[in-house]
């Protein structure tokens, strides 16, 4: 449809008289300039997509219109989300603050000039700018999150359920799924917040007027406002039915309900669009697959989830052969189709070479992943750098390249401001095997992890979320002050008082067994013997403690079930943890995971042996054994506090969504 078509007024003659000298009308200059300058803003958003995010925020910073300081912001939240830093953080929600009162002006003099000159487009004047103070309530939230603060956090939630409620009148507005009767009971549920929250509403009730206009518009307006839309409220519908049981019963009662398969399916929908809508969806996509689900043990198989991945480029959703099985595990052909297409639009971009190497080493393909990590140019912006170095370094840990892991972990620290604890500890933990692995250099380890062990606690706690400590660095804290405890005791060198493999333990907090191949889960295997340990009484003391012999018993039973080995790591576990009194695992310097751990990983046994069944199991055989699994992630799911608790929190709610996918399925109610 040629572009004029859209100058047509809905209103008569009522502007012609506001014509200038070439024949156009005030209300036809000012609609040309909104769509020159959202096709500006997507542009170089494109550009900020191909590595480029320097350049694009130059470029987007010489105009000032809504659209430019929407990318501008995106832009800035990204290098928020990817370097965690806390004056990026800061500059961030102060550009969000500004954008959400820009877009509320804009908003504003939409609606006053469609009153005065009417309006032709599918959706209310000023819904463009609706989505776009919407989008900067999402990030907002986000970053309340990210930061230390949990007053700012409830603060994000609460302006969140406002961009909740627009994005779901849109999205059911496209979908057919919304009535209006419905979205104005939505709108008057909301209005009594506040004097501007009753505005936000009032525009999201009239949304349904949008049904005596088509919805099949190629306004490049109203396509923007459709692909946003989908984008954001899939992102937060997903992320809601990520909260914790707890947490998501609160924000129930005040309006907010996640649903991962509907969210999973919009984003999906969104990633078939080529345009900034995609990538992003397709970004998110791909972080969720590889990221959130790559720690997860208990999931739908390939069988369920396989297809050609022809569907990944179709923005219909009927297709799916099961829409539930692609929200709770990857649809790896679906995926591979998706990369490939990022791929090919944005070359450039390291960006997809990650998650290229996530879903590479996601198929047991280490040496490819590090391969593809360390070739390319170098990534323009240190946050990506930061990204990839971290990804590297956890590939090579898992494939016990322990110079490799250490090299690594030591440049996160001079270009990341995250957690130098974290990298301190696991470059720490590969001098470590270093050391033990013995040879000409091995006094040179021994010193390099005993600086490094030791430095890691002290600069420990700087980084924050919610007022909370990193869990991971609470868990480093816990393990080096139990070593050092130990050290003192036995009149030792800290790294002499060391129990099995540290470094395999943080692959077991990674869950990197489901990267590991059959020959380096086999070397891992050799890496927990005890035989590393330093030899004699020491050995015999640290034995001595059953929360040590605890821990080694959940990191190999983790290897075993990862090698298919599951009645192995079953029994380990029962004897070595099961058998022994909770007492023996509590204390100061006890390792505090093992008990939640120990139940996890039965749960992930029990789900093995209903999921795939051994040989000659009858339905009745495999639906108890999904009872148990049930059981055991219920018991799982009600331990106290520990240090790993927000690693395993992910685990178990994964699982439990899965297993209540799989009774229904298999009608096993």
């Amino acid at each position: 449809m040629a572009l004029t078509s859209w100058f047509r007024s809905s209103n008569g003659g009522k502007d012609r008289g506001d014509q200038n000298g070439d024949g156009t009308s005030a209300k036809e200059r000012r609609e040309a300039k909104q769509r020159a300058d959202l096709a500006d803003a997507l542009r170089w958003m494109n550009v900020m997509m191909d590595d480029e995010l320097d350049r694009a925020s130059e470029e987007l910073a010489k105009n000032d219109s809504c659209f430019h300081r929407y990318a501008s912001a995106v832009a800035l939240f990204l290098r928020s989300i990817l370097g965690l830093e806390k004056s990026v953080l800061t500059e961030t929600a102060s550009a969000l603050a500004e954008l959400e009162t820009a877009a509320w002006d804009e908003a504003k003099a939409a609606q006053r000039a469609a009153a005065a000159d009417g309006w032709t487009r599918t959706y209310r004047p000023g819904t463009e700018y609706d989505v776009i103070r919407a989008e900067a309530q999402l990030m907002g939230a986000v970053l309340g999150v990210l930061q230390e603060s949990v007053v700012e956090a409830m603060r994000s939630f609460y302006k969140l359920r406002r961009a909740y409620l627009l994005l779901e009148s849109i999205v059911d507005g496209d979908s057919g799924s919304g009535s209006s009767s419905e979205m104005e009971e939505s709108s008057a549920d909301d209005s009594v917040a506040t004097d501007t929250n009753t505005d936000t509403t009032s525009a999201t009730a009239s949304l349904a007027k949008a049904s005596n206009h088509s919805l099949g518009s190629d306004d490049p307006i109203d396509d923007f406002i459709r692909g946003s839309a989908a984008t954001s409220f899939g992102l937060i519908l997903l992320l809601l039915s990520l909260t914790p049981p707890a947490f998501s019963r609160i924000l129930s009662a005040v309006g907010f309900r996640g649903d991962r398969t509907r969210g999973v399916r919009l984003l999906w929908r969104s990633a078939a669009r080529k345009d900034i809508s995609g990538a992003f969806s397709g970004m998110l996509l791909l972080g969720y697959y590889n990221v959130l689900l790559g720690g997860v043990d208990i999931m739908p198989g390939p069988e369920d989830n396989e297809g050609d991945g022809e569907e990944a480029l179709e923005e219909e959703e009927e297709d799916e052969d099961d829409p539930e099985a692609q929200a709770l595990g990857p649809p790896r052909a679906r995926c591979r189709a998706l990369l490939s297409d990022m791929r090919s639009r944005y070359p450039k971009s390291q960006l997809w070479r990650i998650e290229e190497a996530r879903m590479l080493a996601g198929g047991r393909r280490l040496a490819d992943a590090m391969a593809l990590l360390r070739s390319g140019p170098e990534p323009k912006m240190k946050q990506v750098a930061a990204v990839s170095a971290f990804e590297l370094g956890i590939c090579a840990l898992a494939a016990q390249e322990w110079q490799l892991a250490h090299d690594t972990f030591a440049r996160c620290v001079e270009i990341s401001g995250w957690s130098p604890a974290m990298y301190d500890y696991m470059a720490g933990c590969a001098s470590l095997e270093l050391y033990r692995d013995g040879g000409p250099d091995a006094h040179h380890h021994k010193a390099e992890a005993e600086k490094l062990l030791r430095r890691a606690p002290a600069s420990a706690g700087k980084k924050r979320l919610l007022a909370r400590q990193i869990p991971v660095e609470v868990f480093l804290q816990r393990r080096v002050r139990g070593w050092e405890a130990r050290a003192s005791a036995l009149g030792l060198d800290l790294v002499d008082a060391v129990g099995v493999s540290p470094a395999v333990e943080m692959c077991y907090v990674w869950n990197t067994p489901r990267r590991m191949d059959g020959r380096e889960l086999r070397r891992a295997v050799e890496v927990l013997d005890w035989a590393r340990c330093k030899p004699g009484a020491v050995v015999d003391a640290i034995r001595g403690d059953r929360s040590e012999v605890a821990a080694w018993a959940v990191n190999m039973a983790a290897l075993l079930r990862a090698m298919g080995k599951m009645e192995e790591a079953k029994e380990l576990l029962e004897n070595e943890v099961e058998a022994f009194d909770r007492s023996h695992f509590k204390g100061t310097h006890k390792v505090d995971y093992v008990l939640p751990a120990t139940t996890c990983e039965l749960s992930a046994i029990a789900w093995a042996e209903c999921y795939h069944g051994r040989a000659g199991a009858t339905d009745e055989q495999r639906r108890a054994k999904l009872d148990e699994c049930e059981a055991l992630l219920r018991r799982a799911d009600g331990w106290e506090s520990f240090s790993l608790e927000a690693r395993m929190g992910m685990r178990v709610q994964a699982g439990r969504s899965t297993v209540a996918w799989f009774r229904e399925r298999m009608e096993w109610g």
